[in-house]
Order: C-alpha cells, then structure tokens, then sequence
C-alpha cells in the first residue's frame, strides 16, 4: 500500500474490527482517529503495531484508556 497518512477523525462508525483493517496498512507514518467513539484499547493496541507509524493523534475517544497507552 502507499497509503503514508491517514485521517479518519470524526468518523463515528470506525470500530476496533475498522483498526484491525487499517493495521495492515503497513506503510502509514501519520494516523489521525480524533473523535472515534467507539475505539477502545484493543483497537489502539493494533495500530501501535505499525512498523512506520510516527504519529499517531487522538483525543475525544472515551474508550481508549491509561491502559491502552501503555
């Protein structure tokens, strides 16, 4: 994929199951899910496994947890 960035802030459908999809995007460097109500840590937990991923921006997702930051 040649997908380097990605935002989908705002998007109040994206899932965990939509992260587990968008993780196989190897080459992201940049990824925005500002406003995702419905990830949760889990979710979190399989984007963090980008090898090229630099920046990864969130606020506003009150299911993502301390414990997904770890």
């Amino acid at each position: 994929s040649r997908v380097s960035h990605l935002d989908v802030g705002w998007c109040d459908l994206i899932t965990d199951a939509g992260l587990c999809h968008i993780a196989k995007l190897s080459r992201i460097t940049s990824l925005v899910i500002t406003s995702c109500r419905l990830i949760t840590d889990a979710g979190l937990a399989r984007v963090s496994s980008l090898p090229f991923l630099t920046t990864l921006t969130f606020y506003n997702c009150g299911k993502i947890t301390d414990v997904g930051l770890q």
